[in-house]
């Protein structure tokens, strides 16, 4: 995303200086853009301080329940389209004279964004914009701040009073989408990374200020549906003479997240304002906690988080590498973790029915290159070769029967576990898959899932082919088989890599914690996959 100053493609541009020259020609005249306004005044901070403090002790009353079970995060977008005419003009909703008085937009954010903050778990705000044009084409979702982020009503102003001071071109097109999308986004986001570190239950509230209902209504309405299925509200506050009836008409009987309401009907109500404004938030969490979260699966959590980004044409492939090292037992040992015993499933058979199903419905064409490492090859360790005949196993029978030969084969053991082989074999693998969806106009996304019975010998080639795994959209999965032990990697890796591209789970036959682990492993992989594509 582009911050202020980056976000406007030219400050000495002629067409833009031309553009402003002609608004200040036409300030005299009576002709007013939609939604600007007429005669309103603006109110000084002081008069809005007593009003906030009426407005907290109301509304607050309504969202301290929420935010006593849950962490709760603070989105806001601030609409810059040409409607709202140019901050320079002083009809323009945008306007900020010398005297200090607050436009409509600072009331607004004023009025709300305090009593938001009061909840917040941590005071931050991720602040976006919508509605300028970048090297020609509509920029309806960028970051205003420090990487899109502030502290408290005092740094969305300072942000929003920054960005008023740029040069910037101002987009006719009103389109909410996208800042819905990456509110969507950030909202699942945090909550699969507080599903992955036990913490508590995540909910977000997205508050877009603009001055009227948006352009591509079809659009918006989508993107509201979408998000119906994240822990998010959305809550538009119309700024000047806003009507949002088509809107609202269209979303009812919907059972939508969302809540418009306009500023300028209660302008000198601040408390009245803000509890129009969030007195349905409650009742959104309340209704995906009902679906989403109450006697949930992993996948009503982590299913959201895939589907949208397959609903966008985005592609999934999936990886697979099996442990052969000598710690496993000769396979024709009884104790060996590779032994086949008639009507009985193996641990690697087990791990494999139920991690790679876990996986496999992403797959675009479930194909899957299944690989094997931790044999001698002509007195040297080979720790990546091609298990079977083909070069992709086709769906879950496919790669159970390329297993059980492989295993049935002769071979010798090596004594030496290494995992970086394979880890950089499906970091090739991972760039080549994204070379080639790119080349059709999409991205994809690669998981290595790596069966193990116990943590590598070399460490630190491990870690360097983490490190490359960083640079691609790849996440590695490590399911211990057997008794496992992976404390030393993940110290080493504490405050390194730590879950961004590997997680490690230990397979278990107790349905409960083969629960948890299916529930930590996607989680942690949605997760990173959010992490890379935002």
């Amino acid at each position: 995303m582009l911050n202020p100053k980056d976000m406007h493609p030219s400050h000495t541009s002629g067409a833009v200086d031309k553009r402003n020259d002609i608004v200040e020609e036409e300030s005299n005249k009576n002709d007013i853009l939609p939604g600007m306004k007429k005669d309103v005044q603006p109110t000084n901070k002081s008069a809005l301080t007593l009003e906030r403090t009426a407005a907290t002790s109301t509304v607050l009353e309504t969202l301290q329940p929420l935010s006593e079970v849950c962490h709760f995060n603070i989105c806001v977008a601030i609409d810059f389209t040409l409607s709202n005419g140019y901050p320079g003009d002083r009809r323009s909703l945008h306007f900020r004279d010398a005297s200090g008085q607050y436009n409509e937009y600072e009331r607004a954010i004023e009025a709300l964004c305090p009593i938001l903050s009061r909840c917040a778990s941590d005071n931050k705000v991720s602040l976006r914009g919508f509605g300028i044009e970048l090297d020609g084409e509509d920029n309806n979702c960028f970051q205003l701040g420090e990487e899109g982020e502030v502290f408290g009503v005092d740094g969305v102003l300072d942000s929003y009073r920054r960005t008023l001071k740029e040069t910037f071109v101002m987009s006719r097109c009103k389109d909410w989408s996208d800042v819905i999308g990456n509110a969507s986004r950030f909202a699942m986001n945090a909550q699969t990374y507080a599903i992955h570190s036990n913490s508590e239950r995540n909910y977000t509230v997205l508050v877009i200020f603009s001055n009227g209902p948006a352009d591509e209504v079809t659009k918006a309405i989508n993107a509201l549906e979408e998000a119906k299925s994240s822990p998010l509200s959305v809550v538009v506050v119309g700024i000047g003479e806003t009507n949002f009836n088509e809107i609202t008409e269209m979303l009812e009987e919907r059972n939508s997240n969302s809540c418009f309401v306009n500023f300028r009907d209660d302008l000198n109500i601040t408390s009245s304002f803000a509890e129009a404004a969030l007195s349905k938030v409650p009742q959104h969490y309340e209704e995906y906690n009902k679906n989403f979260s109450h006697g949930h699966t992993t996948d009503k959590i982590t299913e959201p988080v895939f589907s949208n980004y397959l609903s966008r044409g985005y592609q999934f492939s999936l990886c697979l590498a099996i442990d052969f090292s000598a710690s496993n037992g000769n396979p024709r040992s009884q104790q060996s973790l590779h032994h086949f015993t008639d009507g009985k499933l193996n641990n690697y058979e087990k791990a494999i029915i139920k991690m790679v199903t876990m996986f496999i419905k992403y797959d675009t064409d479930n194909k899957v290159p299944v690989r094997g490492f931790g044999i001698d090859l002509d007195g040297s360790p080979n720790n990546c070769f091609q298990i079977g005949n083909k070069s992709e196993a086709d769906g879950i029978g496919d790669i159970l029967d390329t297993y059980r030969s492989a295993s049935q084969q002769t071979f010798d053991m090596s004594l030496s576990k290494d995992w970086s082989v394979v880890i950089l074999n499906a970091v090739d693998f991972a760039r080549k898959s994204q070379n080639d969806a790119n080349f059709s106009g999409v991205h994809n996304y690669t998981v290595l899932l790596i069966l193990s019975n116990g943590p590598v010998d070399n460490i630190d080639a491990t870690i360097d082919a983490l490190h490359e795994v960083a640079s691609v959209p790849l996440s590695v999965v490590v399911v211990g088989i057997g008794d496992s032990d992976f404390s030393e990697i993940t110290q080493v890796l504490e405050g390194d890599l730590g879950n961004d591209v590997i997680t490690f789970v230990n397979f278990h036959d107790d349905v409960q914690k083969l629960k948890e682990l299916e529930e930590v492993a996607l989680c942690n992989v949605a997760h990173q996959l959010e992490h890379y594509f935002i």
